[in-house]
C-alpha cells in the first residue's frame, strides 16, 4: 500500500481510484496489528539481505 502524508493525515490510494484519508493513528494501529502476526521477516533474515545486496554491489564496482 502507497501511503502520502497530508496534514495529520494520509491518503492512501483507493480501490476505485480515489483516494481514501487515515489517520496517523489508523495506519500505526494496522502496521502494528501486522507485526503482531508474526510473518514479517526476522532480523537474521533481514541482515542476509543486506549482506548479499552488499556484495552484489561491490562485485559490479
Amino acid at each position: 500500500m502507497y501511503v502520502f502524508k497530508t496534514g495529520a493525515n494520509w491518503k492512501t490510494p483507493s480501490t476505485q481510484g480515489k483516494t481514501a484519508e487515515i489517520s496517523v493513528q489508523d495506519l500505526f494501529d494496522r502496521q502494528s496489528a501486522y507485526f503482531a502476526m508474526d510473518i514479517t521477516k526476522t532480523y537474521e533474515w533481514r541482515i542476509d539481505q543486506l549482506d548479499r545486496l552488499s556484495r552484489g554491489i561491490e562485485k559490479r564496482l
